[in-house]
């Protein structure tokens, strides 16, 4: 198994994708596909496998992919970086953020980028704060997505801080409140945010179905803030809380602290751009993170 075997079976463990694959590789799909039926002989396994309309790796390829990572992360390591100086290549930045983190820090990471060379090209999406959408086609090109929660298939994460779960109100309580019980939480008002993926980790504790008394069903970060006035209730994190000015009390149980972090693709980790992008990214959230005491 030479060098470029490696690397193909490093992104096709990681992507499970042989278009994919052959894109990052910069060769044909058929020429992919040949070495991926070398590959099968060489392991003695199908590494590959079609499950509905995606693929799927075997067990044995699942074994194979936290070392093969390994091995493949050491010989990157070794090999010299391609010819990429942000302050004389112009190139294309390409960010997805959660609604949080476009309302504070959006013209802070493009002045912070354009420091460097005022040629760069940006591209920012905001995402709902919840989740991504499966298979969301956007990703393909993305060089890091920062303040979702949840994990990425084929993302790596640098986690800023752990944030805690609070219960964010406006006018609902006055300000002599300082706790709830567990009974009146289940009982208020709430808002949710319309996708359930994020909502696992509470669900987990509170039970299935949500026990909660769920009256307004959302997408919109921003909106659900401006929703709440004296009707409604939301669980949030403590960032949230402060980012948009809310009132906010400790949940009446323990919720595990939840990451807020930058995510950025595997086959990424040792691109030299990529890398400048994850340290301004860095930069302008720590900055952001100082500002909320966090």
């Amino acid at each position: 198994m030479d060098s470029s075997d490696l690397m193909i079976l490093r992104h096709l463990l990681i992507e499970k994708n042989i278009s994919v694959t052959a894109k990052l590789m910069n060769v044909s799909q058929p020429a992919i596909t040949m070495r991926l039926g070398k590959l099968r002989g060489m392991f003695k396994d199908d590494i590959l496998i079609r499950d509905g309309n995606k693929m799927k790796l075997t067990p044995k390829a699942e074994d194979m992919v936290n070392p093969i990572i390994r091995i493949t992360d050491e010989m990157l390591s070794l090999m010299p970086a391609h010819d990429f100086d942000p302050y004389t290549t112009p190139t294309h930045i390409q960010l997805q953020i959660t609604e949080a983190v476009s309302e504070t820090s959006t013209k802070a990471l493009i002045d912070a980028f354009l420091k460097y060379n005022n040629q760069h090209k940006i591209s920012i999406t905001t995402l709902s704060y919840t989740s991504l959408q499966a298979h969301d086609q956007t990703l393909k090109n993305v060089d890091a997505v920062i303040g979702i929660p949840t994990h990425i298939e084929g993302f790596n994460d640098e986690i800023y801080s752990y944030e805690t779960g609070v219960l964010m109100f406006d006018y609902f309580f006055d300000d002599a409140k300082k706790s709830i019980s567990y009974d009146e939480y289940l009982q208020l008002p709430h808002i949710v945010f319309s996708q359930g993926s994020s909502n696992q980790l509470l669900l987990d504790i509170l039970g299935h179905p949500d026990p909660r008394n769920l009256c307004l069903q959302i997408s919109s970060l921003r909106a659900a803030t401006e929703l709440l006035q004296d009707k409604y209730v939301m669980t949030a994190s403590t960032i949230l809380a402060r980012v948009f000015d809310k009132k906010h009390l400790p949940l009446p149980f323990d919720l595990p602290g939840l990451p807020f972090k930058l995510s950025y693709p595997e086959r990424l980790k040792h691109d030299k751009k990529n890398r400048w992008v994850r340290q301004v990214c860095k930069e302008v959230m720590q900055a952001l993170l100082k500002k909320y005491s966090l």
